[in-house]
């Protein structure tokens, strides 16, 4: 299955680079692309190892109204263990794959789009910066080397259609999807149905969505078949909030739950707290430099996740994030970004990481425990401009387990 599936996202790949071979002058095509590699000790075998990571989303513009759009994602496991000229084990991943349409009527510009995979997650900046044309607003700590979005409060992930609307005279936008996927506990197939609202303000960033999804059986508990079975729907909902100017001192928060099962609308006063993403990030700019001081819960089933052989067997865990691991549910984070300096435009900084590894606001209460769990990590890293994109080299120190340390050398480009 692996196997055709990897067909599969070759050939869409192949068709979707000659669609933009410019054959005609109305075609033109839009890339952003990222590379990381990450050199840190095994953990099975105590050696040196290099895993690597990438990804290239690209924007083929067929007419002035008509565009598509696709990210293709892949992660490698260790290339050094068995030497670099042999077979390594790696996941790769369509993440999106879109047809839109995009038109003007009524003081407003509207975009139709028929897609598969993720579809501007909630939690990434990217519905703001496409709908609104605002800068990149994530949280320096969420940044992916996985894909041109970062960390979701809850990805919009499925195959559906889209509708989305920016106004001419208010800077908001406005849209409704429906789609369908198996992100049910029990992997059962549903039909969601979100709506979406977002804003940019002189001193009031948000993007807050909210929406259900509706499994749908054929089959009682009992095993009788029946004609249509609903017994619960799925809840769930995200905020991005920016206070103050996004380009000075601010207060950057987020906020929401994914695909929460309730049977009733009182069940969500139950929710608990390892199932809540909340960050919340003071923001402090000056000279063209920053400080961010952030506080967050995470899930960690967010955080990353396990890729599997066609067996079911382990291969390995990764994240999508640069800086954060599936392990850093709880905890808080300061983080330090230079200005501009020299000729080179080099910028460094430090991201310094206390994280309560595997728990969440909910175990505050037995502090027993909690002195086990305590991880310290300093990431200096550097950035500077190379070839029309962006190399950043980051030192993951690991205070309390200083061999699970590495160093990440990525680059990111906009073609």
């Amino acid at each position: 299955m692996e196997v055709k599936k990897n067909k599969v996202i070759a050939a869409i790949t192949l068709a979707l680079s000659a669609i933009s071979f410019p054959a005609y002058a109305d075609f033109s095509f839009d890339c952003e692309t990222g590379l990381a590699g990450t050199f840190c000790k095994s953990q099975n075998s105590g050696k040196i190892a290099l895993t690597m990571n990438g990804f290239v989303s690209g924007q083929v513009n067929m007419t002035d109204k008509l565009f598509a759009r696709a990210e293709i994602a892949v992660k490698t496991d260790d290339i050094l263990d068995g030497g670099i000229f042999e077979d390594t084990a790696s996941g790769m991943s369509m993440n999106k794959l879109s047809l839109n349409y995009s038109f003007h009527a009524a003081g407003m510009t509207h975009v139709l789009s028929v897609f598969s995979g993720y579809e501007d997650s909630v939690g990434t900046d990217t519905y703001l910066r496409r709908m609104l044309g605002t800068n990149g607003v994530a949280s320096p700590i969420t940044e992916s080397h996985l894909g041109s979005d970062g960390i979701a409060i809850y990805p919009l992930k499925g195959s559906g259609i889209s509708y989305n609307a920016r106004f001419s005279s208010v800077p908001a936008a406005a849209g409704a999807y429906i789609y369908k996927n198996d992100e049910t506990s029990d992997e059962t197939s549903q039909t969601n149905v979100d709506f979406r609202f977002a804003t940019a303000l002189k001193y009031l960033t948000m993007d807050f969505a909210f929406g259900m999804g509706i499994p749908i059986t054929r089959e009682l508990s009992t095993g009788e078949k029946v004609f249509l079975l609903i017994d619960r729907v799925n809840v769930h909902s995200g905020i991005t909030l920016i206070i103050g100017n996004r380009n000075s001192t601010s207060l950057f928060v987020q906020g929401g739950f994914y695909n929460r099962e309730v049977e009733a609308l009182s069940d969500l006063a139950d929710t608990e707290m390892k199932d809540v993403f909340l960050l919340v990030e003071p923001r402090f700019k000056f000279n063209g430099s920053g400080i961010y001081f952030t506080f967050f819960n995470i899930p960690g089933t967010t955080l990353g996740k396990i890729v599997e052989s066609s067996d079911g067997t382990p291969i390995f865990a990764y994240t999508p994030l640069t800086y954060m691991e599936m392990s850093d549910t709880l905890g808080g984070n300061i983080t330090f970004i230079s200005r501009e300096t020299g000729a080179a435009g080099i910028r460094f900084g430090m991201h310094t990481m206390l994280t309560l590894e595997g728990r969440h606001l909910g175990d505050l209460g037995d502090k027993s425990e909690l002195s086990d769990c305590i991880a310290i990590k300093m990431m200096p890293f550097v950035s500077f401009p190379v070839m029309g994109g962006t190399m950043t080299t980051t030192a993951r120190i690991k205070a309390t387990k200083f061999s699970e340390s590495g160093i990440t050398v990525g680059f990111k480009k906009s073609i």
